[in-house]
């Protein structure tokens, strides 16, 4: 049975993951996760997986992957999602 995980993040960086993630027997990936996503301009779905809100995704899964190129930026994110979850699991 696949691990469901989602991604946070919706940009290249992110789907080159889902990419990635999706030729695995081990993952499936459910979701892209945005901050604020009713603030952004972002798509419903991307390769018709849905785009929702980071706080809905933390409430739905318990593990995931984060899909942002910018070093600083993934581990303010890790910080802030471990501070909502502390059992969140990165798959690595």
């Amino acid at each position: 049975m696949k691990i469901e995980v989602c991604i946070f993040g919706a940009g290249g960086h992110a789907q080159v993951i889902e990419d990635i993630l999706s030729s695995s027997d081990d993952y499936e990936v459910v979701a892209f996760c945005v901050r604020e996503k009713d603030l952004v301009s972002t798509p419903e779905s991307i390769n018709n997986i849905p785009v929702i809100d980071e706080i809905e995704a933390l409430e739905k899964f318990g593990a995931g992957v984060i899909g942002i190129g910018n070093n600083e930026l993934r581990k303010k994110l890790s910080q802030v999602i471990l501070a909502e979850n502390n059992d969140f699991n990165f798959i690595t």
